[in-house]
């Protein structure tokens, strides 16, 4: 009777990890609606994910697209457009680390003047 009782799990567990159709469904539904400029997102291009910056949506032959900064355009010279289901919220919180080496260094100057 254990063995029911975790094969139910793990089937649950799988059900998680693979969004239903109306799970994207709502998904692209609150990225339309909720995105705002300078927003963190991530767009697929070319079968891979970039992070990057929403900067602004547009019509184009009536199909609603997403301009996105891409992070790896060291540039700052493209725009990448992506249709919905390629534009995901970016929900990473920004990691605290890059904050700790600038007050880290800051901190070290403040010690070694005591």
């Amino acid at each position: 009777s254990s063995s029911s009782s975790s094969s139910s799990s793990s089937s649950s567990l799988s059900s998680l990890s693979s969004p239903t159709l109306q799970q994207q469904q709502e998904d692209q539904h609150q990225v339309r609606h909720t995105l705002s400029p300078e927003d963190r997102v991530v767009a697929r291009y070319r079968q891979k994910w970039y992070p990057g910056t929403f900067k602004r949506k547009k019509y184009k032959d009536g199909i609603l697209q997403f301009g996105v900064k891409c992070d790896v355009d060291k540039n700052n010279s493209m725009i990448l457009w992506v249709a919905t289901q390629d534009l995901k919220k970016s929900i990473k919180i920004v990691s605290q680390k890059q904050n700790k080496s600038s007050s880290s260094s800051s901190s070290s100057s403040n010690n070694s003047g005591n």
